[in-house]
């Protein structure tokens, strides 16, 4: 079967893609209840994975994850800071 690549909507690349769960399969599994898809490529698919706590968090939290990381950009050149900044933004979000 051959592969068929598409354009990562974060680096914009043509590359294969893989699936992230909006809602962390851990938490909600990877039937019905947890539809909502993004395709992104492996690599950026790492990165936001890196954006992601272990600890259960709200639904909404992890929509706006994926929000927030497809709307900066990380393929700066100091790309670790601004990953920095994105996860400090997320866990403050996440507090009661």
């Amino acid at each position: 079967m051959a592969v068929i690549k598409k354009t990562c909507p974060k680096c914009g690349k043509k590359k294969k893609m893989t699936r992230h769960h909006y809602m962390p399969v851990r938490w909600y599994g990877n039937g019905a209840n947890n539809a909502h898809i993004l395709l992104i490529c492996r690599k950026c698919h790492d990165d936001l994975e890196k954006l992601i706590p272990y600890e259960k968090q709200s639904i909404g939290f992890y929509f706006k994850v994926v929000q927030i990381f497809l709307c900066t950009n990380t393929q700066h050149p100091k790309k670790a800071r601004v990953l920095q900044k994105q996860k400090q933004t997320l866990i403050g979000m996440s507090e009661p």
